[in-house]
């Protein structure tokens, strides 16, 4: 359920964390990850359009450097419309436009801080998402 200012927490399917913004780090190029949802506003997202905005920030969750390999990490930049910043929903999958892979907690990793990235589309519960 959106807050009232419209921005939401993005879940993972696989443990319900939240995604973030690590270290609440402003810079182009900060990591985003998974934590214990606690309602920070480095984990609040507004979509805008095919963008997904940081509530603390602003900027745009982004395919960091354009890298279209599994494993490529996802990280905030400043909002430009590139295809790395553009992203859709298929079924209970974030999907990007740059390669259409997916949103994905990488290797499983259920700790705080785990890291997120793009891989391929296979269906596991570290790739599925929902947001309240």
């Amino acid at each position: 359920d959106p807050e009232a200012d419209g921005s939401v927490e993005i879940r993972s399917g696989m443990n319900h964390k939240c995604l973030e913004i690590l270290s609440f780090n402003n810079d182009n190029g900060a990591h985003t990850g998974m934590w214990d949802c606690w309602g920070g506003a480095n984990q609040r997202w507004y979509w805008d359009g095919s963008q997904i905005r940081s509530g603390m920030n602003n900027k745009c969750l982004d395919v960091l450097a354009f890298n279209n390999d599994n494993g490529a990490r996802v990280g905030m930049w400043d909002c430009w419309g590139g295809a790395n910043q553009r992203w859709y929903w298929d079924g209970d999958r974030i999907r990007s436009e740059l390669n259409n892979k997916c949103l994905d907690v990488l290797a499983f990793n259920n700790d705080n801080g785990a890291e997120v990235g793009m891989w391929d589309c296979v269906g596991g519960a570290n790739q599925r998402w929902y947001t309240q």
